[in-house]
C-alpha cells in the first residue's frame, strides 16, 4: 500500500497542467542549493500545493534530479488520517521511497501541509541530521517559522510566505484587469475563475468554516467554537479598523486573556492580522489600540457581515496585504491629532509613510488626506510620502514636501 500512494500522489503533482507562475516561485528556487530546510506558510487555499507542483517542474526541467527521487506528499489526503498520530509511518513511507531512488542523484522530499502529523518534527529532525535529502514544507499555520521550531532544528530552517494572488498573478488567472473585480472577488486562486456572486459566497464561506474548524479550534483545543468564531466574524468585519481589547471584551463578554490568545490563534492560522498603533515607547505601544486586516478581501465582502461594500476600506486592506508580501515591518500612526495608514519601519527608523484612500475628487478628502500625510512627514523628519488611489495620478508639492498620488495597479507593480 505504500508504494501505491507514492505513486498516485507522485502521479498527481506530476500531472502536466498551465500554472500562473507565482512570484514566490523565485525566492523559493533561489533558495534551494540551500542546506536549511524550506518551509512555505499560508492560509488554505491560497496555492501552496501548486507552488509546490511549479517547483518540482522546475527542478525536473533543469535536470536537477529524476522524478524517482521525487516524494512528494500530501498529507490532507484522507488516506493519512489513520496514521496521523504515528509519525513513524513517514519514516516508513520514506524507507519504501529509497529502495527505488537513483543513486548519485538528488533526493528532493516535499511534505504538503505536514502539520496533520502529531509530532511531526521529529521525523523531520531526523531526516535533515541524515543530509541525504532536500526538504520542502508546507503547512497553514504560522509555527512553522516559529523561533521554537528554529531551535528545535538546529536553526537549519528558512520559511517564506504565500499570499492569495497579488493583482498581477489575478489578472493572468481571470483575464480580467479590472481593479474592483480583483478588489470584490480577493486573490484566493479557485476564486478567481469563479462568477456569480452566490457560488463566490459559497466557497469563501467554506474556506472560512475549513480555517475556523480544522485549523485553529482542534489545534488549539478549543472548547466553546462559538466564541472564536463569533470573534473572529467581528474582526473580519472591522477590517480596516482600529479596534481595542477593552471593546471586544465588551462586545464577546470574554476575559483579557481569552481574547488575546483567540487573536493570537486566528493570526497563527492566516485568518487575519493586526498591527500596532507606532510609539517610541514599546510599553505604549503594546497597550494601544490595533489595527485589523483580513487575508484576503473576499472574506470581508462575501462573509455576510456588512450590509454594504466599502471599497475604500478594501483597497486599503488589499495595500497592506502587498505591503506584508514585501515583508515589510508595518505599523499605523494615529497619534497627537496625527493619522497615517502605513508607516514602514526599517531598522530603528521610519522609512516610509502610506496613505491609502479610494478616491481624492472629494475637496474635503483630499484636504483630509494631503494635510495628514503632510504633518506625518514633517513628525518623522521625511520629504517623501504616498497616497494611494483607485485611479488617480498626480504629484503634490507642499511646503519642502512631495507626495506621490498613484493608482494602485501602479504602485503594485513598483
Amino acid at each position: 500500500m505504500i508504494r501505491e500512494i507514492i505513486n498516485e500522489q507522485r502521479e498527481f503533482i506530476l500531472k502536466k497542467q498551465v500554472l500562473i507562475r507565482r512570484k514566490a516561485l523565485d525566492r523559493l528556487v533561489s533558495l534551494l542549493p540551500l542546506n536549511q530546510i524550506i518551509s512555505i506558510i499560508g492560509v488554505r487555499r491560497c496555492g501552496k500545493s501548486t507552488l509546490m507542483k511549479e517547483l518540482i517542474q522546475h527542478i525536473l526541467d533543469n535536470g536537477l534530479t529524476s522524478k524517482e527521487n521525487i516524494l512528494y506528499l500530501n498529507l490532507e489526503n484522507p488516506y493519512f488520517n489513520q496514521f496521523k498520530d504515528d509519525v513513524s509511518y513517514l519514516a516508513e513511507i520514506y524507507k519504501e521511497f529509497k529502495k527505488t531512488v537513483k543513486h548519485g542523484e538528488k533526493i528532493f522530499v516535499l511534505f504538503d501541509e505536514i502539520q496533520f502529523f502529531k509530532d511531526w518534527q521529529v521525523f523531520v529532525k531526523d531526516l535533515y541530521e541524515k543530509k541525504e535529502a532536500k526538504i520542502i514544507l508546507t503547512g497553514s499555520n504560522s509555527k512553522l517559522l516559529s523561533p521554537e521550531l528554529a531551535t528545535l532544528l538546529s536553526g537549519r530552517s528558512i520559511g517564506i510566505h504565500l499570499y492569495p494572488y497579488s493583482y498581477r498573478e489575478f489578472v493572468k488567472a481571470s483575464k480580467n484587469s479590472e481593479l474592483l473585480k480583483y478588489l470584490d472577488k480577493g486573490g484566493f486562486p479557485e476564486v478567481s475563475s469563479i462568477e456569480g456572486r452566490d457560488t463566490i459566497k459559497l466557497v469563501v464561506e467554506n474556506y472560512y468554516k475549513n480555517i475556523i474548524y480544522q485549523d485553529v479550534i482542534p489545534r488549539f483545543n478549543i472548547k466553546n467554537s462559538l466564541e472564536i468564531e463569533n470573534l473572529s466574524y467581528y474582526l473580519l468585519s472591522n477590517a480596516s479598523k482600529e479596534v481595542s481589547y477593552h471593546t471586544l471584551m465588551q462586545i464577546s463578554k470574554l476575559d483579557d486573556k481569552t481574547i488575546k490568545q483567540y487573536v493570537s490563534y486566528l493570526e497563527d492560522a492566516n485568518l487575519l492580522y493586526t498591527i500596532y498603533n507606532y510609539d517610541s515607547s514599546l510599553k505604549k505601544q503594546i497597550g494601544n489600540k490595533k489595527k485589523v486586516y483580513a487575508v484576503d478581501s473576499s472574506l470581508v465582502n462575501y462573509l455576510g457581515f456588512s450590509n454594504s461594500r466599502n471599497f475604500g476600506r478594501i483597497l486599503e486592506n488589499t495595500v497592506f496585504i502587498e505591503l506584508k508580501r514585501r515583508e515589510n515591518e508595518i505599523y499605523f500612526y494615529n497619534n497627537n491629532k496625527l493619522e497615517c495608514d502605513f508607516l514602514i519601519k526599517n531598522g530603528n527608523k521610519i522609512t516610509e509613510c502610506i496613505q491609502v484612500t479610494q478616491s481624492m475628487e472629494d475637496e474635503k478628502t483630499r484636504k483630509r488626506e494631503v494635510d495628514s500625510l503632510k504633518r506625518t512627514l514633517d513628525y518623522f523628519k521625511l520629504t517623501k510620502g504616498t497616497i494611494v488611489t483607485e485611479k488617480e495620478k498626480e504629484t503634490i508639492t507642499i511646503s519642502g514636501k512631495t507626495i506621490d498620488v498613484v493608482p494602485f495597479i501602479e504602485w503594485a507593480d513598483r
